[in-house]
């Protein structure tokens, strides 16, 4: 591109493509609250008076270092563990319909993998966001993982949207039931046994209230969306942490903040490239590595090792250690 207006049009690039973005840039132009995208950009917004409404979005890749897989990566994710069971295709071990017609395979992969174990403890990134939360900036923080190791790291509750669900609690799985377990320890207590737990009241089988496909989501993450997601609408910096952001309706969230608000991913490769099964930016234009970005940051790496460097910059590495 022969433009290089302001210095935001990269060097390989459509010209139709551009010419839209110079016009939406002249005439709709937000406001750019990085100074840079880079790691001292974030710093120095993270200090300042603007930056008081903090939304992260987190994913299986900020509990790898407890020792708990992620589902997607090429080495001992969720899904490659699934393939000795037999099933007709790994995402059957999370689907209602399959569990409901048999529910060993999936009884069987919980005991051993899902559910929580002492070995498990929050990162140093869960810390990092707990942190944020005890210095009022955490406006909240929705998270796909079940484990249970944002609360354990002290995020408060209701600062806590857990989207798919958690190993905490346990229901009937029959969708015309839906009973809550009485005794949610002792339903995870069976499973891990080897023994299948049913319903009191139905008969149907019992499991830990994770979002299996075919499922609807929390009713509170429910609520939330049927608002337009206003803790998004008044967020002034999005921190999106160790997800793929392949898995609808999460990865959208990333188009309800504002479109002056920088958004920033922590990943350990990069997400929403386009490639099959992955998410696109619905806008288009505000995306890192595309002509007009002015607002994405991507820190790609460890995300332990990423908040341990945005803490020493900031001045909170003690602060963070002492959590850890």
């Amino acid at each position: 591109c022969q433009h290089s207006w302001r210095g935001i049009c990269s060097s390989h690039c459509d010209p139709i493509n551009c010419i839209s973005l110079l016009c939406c840039y002249i005439f709709q132009r937000p406001t750019r609250r990085l100074k840079t995208l880079s790691i001292e950009g974030l710093t120095t917004f993270m200090e300042g008076p603007s930056c008081n409404k903090i939304v992260v979005l987190a994913g299986a890749g900020i509990s790898v270092k407890a020792g708990i897989p992620d589902f997607r990566s090429m080495s001992d994710s969720v899904y490659k563990q699934t393939g000795k069971y037999g099933l007709p295709e790994p995402q059957d071990m999370f689907s209602l319909d399959y569990f409901l017609s048999d529910q060993a395979p999936f009884y069987d992969f919980c005991s051993r993998s899902l559910l929580p174990s002492t070995s498990h403890r929050p990162t140093i990134t869960h810390h990092f966001v707990s942190l944020l939360a005890a210095k009022s900036l955490l406006l909240r923080c929705y998270t796909q993982n079940i484990d249970t190791l944002e609360r354990q790291a002290g995020i408060p509750q209701e600062l806590l949207y857990e989207v798919h669900g958690t190993v905490r609690t346990a229901s009937c799985a029959n969708e015309k039931c839906r009973r809550p377990a009485k005794d949610s320890k002792k339903v995870m207590e069976r499973i891990k046994e080897g023994r299948f737990p049913t319903c009191d009241k139905c008969g149907g089988p019992q499991k830990p209230d994770i979002v299996f496909f075919g499922e609807k989501m929390p009713r509170r993450v429910q609520e939330q969306m049927k608002m337009d997601m206003p803790d998004l609408r008044k967020c002034d910096l999005l921190l999106v942490m160790g997800t793929s952001l392949a898995v609808q309706p999460f990865a959208s969230f990333i188009d309800a903040v504002p479109r002056s608000t920088p958004r920033v991913f922590f990943n350990v490769n990069k997400q929403g490239s386009g490639g099959s099964g992955e998410y696109e930016d619905v806008g288009g234009m505000h995306s890192w590595g595309k002509c007009g970005n002015y607002r994405d940051l991507l820190l790609e790496g460890d995300c332990d090792r990423l908040v341990t460097g945005l803490c020493k910059e900031i001045g909170w590495l003690e602060e963070l250690r002492e959590r850890a």
